[in-house]
């Protein structure tokens, strides 16, 4: 497996979450990496004892919210934005949490099997499309870049999130969480769902 030395531009607790935004720039800032969506990354450290730590990651749009959605098919390929879950005693999590602005760190080149030609199938259907998501704990991660590109397509009115043509997905997320203080994003998550409430439907529930 081929990995990329990067460095950390920005590491920022989420706020009443055990989250991170983790943000990071290629070595060369003329870099260009793309990572598909539905795609991953892993990220590799080295532990206390110099033994590397590999886990998998999946990239996720810088913010999350109404006027990120007007961008949802652009992407900075010269950065690289993560959403990590610090574990309790987690060895992954734990060394990318003490990370410093300026640490170096390797990231693989993307990983997965994620068909586009179904992606366009739903985008291109001459019917309105209902798409259904659901995710589980940190696997919200996976959802967000591909929601922003559902919600993407709405009509050219750009005032009006709800102008739709109709082609443009119904969407309904479902996300598992084991207690409340797992949730992330909450607030942006509910902001979507209001600036959409035509077409996005979000239920948080939690395992019991």
């Amino acid at each position: 497996m081929t990995f990329i030395p990067c460095r950390v531009l920005e590491l920022k607790p989420i706020e009443g979450t055990p989250y991170r935004w983790l943000r990071l720039s290629w070595s060369n800032d003329n870099a260009w990496m793309p990572v598909p969506l539905g795609h991953h990354v892993m990220l590799r450290l080295l532990d206390s004892t110099g033994t590397p730590v590999c886990r998998p990651y999946t990239p996720v749009w810088p913010k999350l919210t109404p006027d990120s959605v007007d961008h949802a098919d652009l992407v900075k390929y010269t950065e690289l934005s993560l959403l990590i879950k610090v574990y309790p005693n987690g060895v992954m999590s734990g060394l990318i949490d003490q990370l410093q602005e300026g640490d170096q760190l390797e990231v693989s080149l993307p990983i997965g099997q994620f068909s586009h030609s179904f992606l366009h199938n739903i985008l291109s259907s001459t019917k309105r499309p209902f798409v259904f998501m659901l995710s589980a704990g940190s696997g919200i991660t996976p959802m967000l870049r591909l929601l922003l590109v559902f919600l993407h397509r709405h009509s050219s009115d750009p005032g009006d999130h709800n102008a739709v043509d109709v082609s443009s997905p119904i969407v309904r997320l479902v996300c598992f969480d084991r207690t409340e203080k797992d949730q992330v994003l909450v607030d942006e998550l509910a902001d979507l769902e209001s600036k959409f409430r035509d077409r996005l439907v979000i239920l948080l529930l939690f395992f019991i």
